[in-house]
């Protein structure tokens, strides 16, 4: 035996081949993880808005927060379905790209 198995061989893999429909995949669902991104960051700044709102009031009530968190929490109903539906667009595109076949 010559050669050192533990070697790494010089056989180049050949470049990986983007399908039109791969590389249409990956970028729906970067585009969708980017608005579930901008959900999360909308829920923050909405929670900062409202809380500002109710402690700046005379007379702030449990009422009037708990109807603000509900209304702040608004864009994190869209954030689950958008980053659900985006990771799986994104590794599908991921998967379906081919190498070469010679």
């Amino acid at each position: 035996m010559t050669e050192n198995p533990y070697q790494s061989s010089t056989v180049d893999l050949p470049p990986v081949k983007k399908t039109p429909v791969s590389r249409k995949l990956i970028w729906v669902g970067s585009i969708l993880l980017v608005l579930a991104g901008l959900c999360i960051l909308a829920t923050v700044i909405g929670l900062v808005w409202w809380e500002s709102a109710i402690l700046d009031s005379d007379t702030p009530q449990a009422s009037d927060l708990a109807s603000a968190i509900s209304r702040a929490l608004i864009p994190l109903y869209f954030f689950w379905p958008l980053a659900i539906i985006g990771f799986t667009l994104l590794m599908i595109g991921i998967g379906t790209r081919r190498r070469d076949r010679k």
